[in-house]
């Protein structure tokens, strides 16, 4: 009741309050341009007349002027200063000084106006023939305009005071009209609360609001008590869903940590040890990815139903999410015992399954842990059983591995590896170093392959062989392939602006990166970015992620090759089976596979090879450069292969950006016909 009545004085006083202050507002904003208005003419006629006394230097007819002020009330003092800033003439009290300092350095004077809490200063220039002689200041006095405000506030509080009166009496009467029926729907709420008779009702016969608001709640009670049955039937079900995985019907992680702290329990009392396996499908997101998630639900329902098979029914199994799944193995003799059940799992997986007419082979990595060897703890448990599992994918995948001390070392080591990377990126802790490649016949310089490098605040110069692998799985190596391509096209861009060159840079492709969609877009945006002439950029790709898809590598290298880059292939030789391939795709250059050129001086096999890639290059029109040469040896009969071009240790070694700027001053640049074009 006492809402209803707080609701509708608070509304009228808020609003009467609301309409007070505007017209207060504008009252107070109409007499400050009335007085303006009434000033204004006065402080003009006095300027006009006080511009001959200035010209003529004639204070006496100045102080004239500004004594006929005094007639008017309103008037409390007026000053004439001259263009020093000194008082020419005045009458009345003294100027503020606040008021007077802020036109001192006025040096563009003009009409202005303040107003202070009891009078308002005028500040008018004195012109004569458009030169300015001085300023006239004039203060009048306030006392009317406040006398009328105060007036306007009087009038206005009793007016406020009579409405809230009035509003006051309206909203005793409302609140009787209103409240009685909620009063009797409060009343018969808490008789259904305290005696949960949900048979209740209550009766009444109005139309309005309020009473539709009883027939509703006579209807909502009906309907409690309908439902209130059904609640009973569905409540077993709601448990099984809260507990349970919604695809598998297995125990979700909620039901397995449950059950596992019972084990734990049971394991305690009984001193017996206690299995958990921790089960991942391997390259599952390759299926989501290719095939569709209603063929990955289909393969984690068949996983599900092939652990069921292979798995006792006393043992707990539980899908924490993904592709996930955990075992609980109580009751078992040895740790001999439980391997023989992974070993069942993993070939329980291993084994083919028909998905949707798809032939799938899905293996698993499992990793185990024990209670309590391994710990005693739920999460210990988990966190060992977990790095086993980790330890099982490093290892190829498709096995399981038993928890050992130290372990999660090598985990820990590269998930502070990875986050040192990700830092790196930001911190500007790569750099790139060059390796140039050589003629063995004139000891010119044609090229020159960028190699990545990381320089670690802690551990020194890193190399790629010990980060690339992980930065190719936690996908960073596409920030790190566009970084260095960026990189690579700047450095020369600024080294053949520098009169060095024109040398062509290679620069490493991923597999991942060179499946980028973004890929071309990526590359033309360095090149246009820098201002590299395309020619003088060339990509490297290995064998092996050509032939991953033989038509879509073509149809993106025939996208690479429009921009006027270079492409070669890394490492050729060690896939026979490109070779077939080799006339579709559109390359400019091989790099015979290092395992060639090592011991190709005492391995006829090496040597045939490598004699085969040559004569095959020479016959496509293609160059051919050695990779790794190291001793005058391996030259020697490289160059009696037809050879010409090669890179290594016996030419230089990897050299940094100013180190490399160094050689390139000294070094003689090979320039072809196409360069020159």
């Amino acid at each position: 009741r006492g809402k209803v009545q707080i609701v509708i004085l608070a509304t009228t006083t808020t609003a009467l309050l609301v309409l007070f202050v505007i017209q207060a507002v504008l009252q107070y904003v109409d007499l400050r341009h009335s007085i303006l208005k009434d000033i204004r003419p006065l402080v003009d006629t006095v300027g006009e007349s006080s511009s001959t006394s200035l010209v003529a230097g004639d204070q006496g007819v100045a102080t004239e002027v500004l004594a006929k002020l005094s007639s008017e009330p309103k008037i409390l003092s007026g000053q004439i200063y001259d263009r020093k800033d000194d008082i020419f003439a005045g009458f009345g009290q003294k100027l503020n000084p606040s008021y007077h300092e802020h036109f001192r350095f006025n040096t563009a004077p003009k009409y202005h106006h303040q107003f202070y809490f009891d009078h308002v200063c005028l500040h008018q220039p004195i012109m004569h023939k458009g030169e300015w002689l001085g300023t006239l200041v004039i203060q009048a006095s306030l006392v009317d305009m406040k006398k009328r405000m105060v007036q306007f506030t009087m009038t206005w509080g009793l007016t406020i005071l009579l409405a809230w009166l009035a509003s006051y009496l309206l909203s005793c009467k409302f609140r009787d009209v209103i409240s009685e029926p909620v009063e009797r729907l409060v009343r018969a709420m808490k008789t259904v609360s305290e005696e949960k008779s949900l048979s209740l009702r209550i009766k009444d016969e109005g139309s309005d609001e309020l009473g539709r608001l009883t027939d509703g709640f006579n209807e909502m009670l009906e309907q409690i008590e309908q439902r209130d049955s059904e609640l009973a039937m569905h409540r077993d079900r709601l448990d099984h869903l809260a507990h349970h995985d919604s695809l598998t019907g297995l125990p979700n992680r909620l039901l397995f940590n449950d059950r596992l702290k019972q084990a734990i329990q049971r394991a305690e009392r009984s001193k017996r040890p206690l299995a958990l396996i921790f089960i991942d499908l391997d390259r599952f997101k390759n299926i989501n990815d290719t095939l569709g998630h209603d063929v990955g639900d289909m393969v984690l329902l068949e996983a599900a139903h092939r652990l069921e098979h292979s798995l006792r029914k006393s043992d707990t199994i539980a899908r924490l999410g993904g592709d996930e799944f955990v075992v609980i193995l109580e009751e078992f003799d040895s740790q001999e015992s439980v391997s023989q059940i992974a070993r069942k799992i993993v070939h329980e997986f291993s084994q083919e399954c028909l998905i949707m007419q798809h032939r799938l082979y899905v293996t698993a990595s499992l990793g185990i842990s024990f209670y309590p060897d391994n710990g005693r703890d739920l999460s210990t448990l988990k966190r060992c059983a977990d790095i086993a599992m980790f330890r099982a994918k490093e290892r190829g995948r498709n096995n399981y591995q038993f928890y050992v001390s130290g372990m999660g070392d090598r985990v820990r080591e590269m998930l502070a590896m990875e986050n040192d990377l990700r830092e790196a990126l930001s911190k500007g802790q790569l750099r790139l170093y060059f390796q140039p490649q050589i003629s063995m016949k004139t000891g010119c310089v044609r090229g020159a392959e960028a190699l990545l490098r990381w320089e670690h605040p802690t551990r020194g110069l890193i190399l790629p062989g010990e980060f690339l692998s992980l930065a190719e799985e936690t996908g960073l190596i596409v920030e790190l392939g566009e970084w260095a391509l960026r990189e690579t096209c700047r450095m020369a861009r600024s080294w053949l602006d520098k009169g060095l060159g024109p040398v062509c840079f290679a620069v490493n492709m991923s597999p991942r990166q060179f499946w980028q969609a973004s890929l071309t877009d990526m590359v033309c945006g360095a090149l246009e970015e820098t201002g590299l002439p395309s020619h003088l950029l060339e990509l490297e790709v290995t064998e092996t992620l050509l032939m991953a898809d033989v038509e879509d590598t073509i149809e993106k290298m025939k996208k690479l090759k429009s921009l006027g880059v270079l492409l070669a292939i890394d490492g050729f030789g060690s896939g026979y089976s490109s070779w077939s391939y080799l006339k579709h795709f559109p390359i400019n250059k091989l790099k015979v596979d290092l395992s060639f050129i090592k011991e190709i001086n005492q391995d006829k096999y090496d040597l045939a090879i490598a004699a085969s890639v040559t004569s095959l290059a020479n016959i496509m029109e293609l160059e051919v450069v050695a990779e790794r040469v190291e001793n005058k040896e391996q030259e020697k009969v490289l160059l009696g292969l037809g050879m010409e071009w090669a890179q290594g240790f016996l030419y230089e070694r990897p050299m940094a950006s100013d180190q490399f700027e160094a050689f390139l001053r000294q070094a003689d640049i090979y320039v072809s016909e196409a360069q020159e074009m």
